[in-house]
């Protein structure tokens, strides 16, 4: 789950992890680039993730969220 969404650029992510791992966390334009990359240690259970773009230009990206068995993706609108 992404909130606020659409926003300027700072945004939270929300999710629950079956078990404690290391995430990789992708944001990714529309064609396919990806825009920022980075690893995230997840804890079993709920996880909250506070991420700031403030560089990016406005528009529309994915938000893509892989972990052990789990992946997760949302579109998210920065204006």
């Amino acid at each position: 789950f992404v909130y606020p969404n659409p926003n300027n650029g700072q945004f939270g992510v929300l999710f629950n992890a079956v078990k404690d791992q290391t995430a990789q966390v992708i944001i990714s334009d529309m064609s396919g680039r990806t825009v920022q990359e980075f690893a995230l240690d997840a804890i079993k259970g709920a996880n909250k993730l506070d991420i700031n773009l403030p560089n990016l230009p406005k528009g529309t990206y994915i938000v893509s969220l892989e972990g052990a068995n789990e992946k997760f993706r949302e579109r998210i609108i920065l204006n």
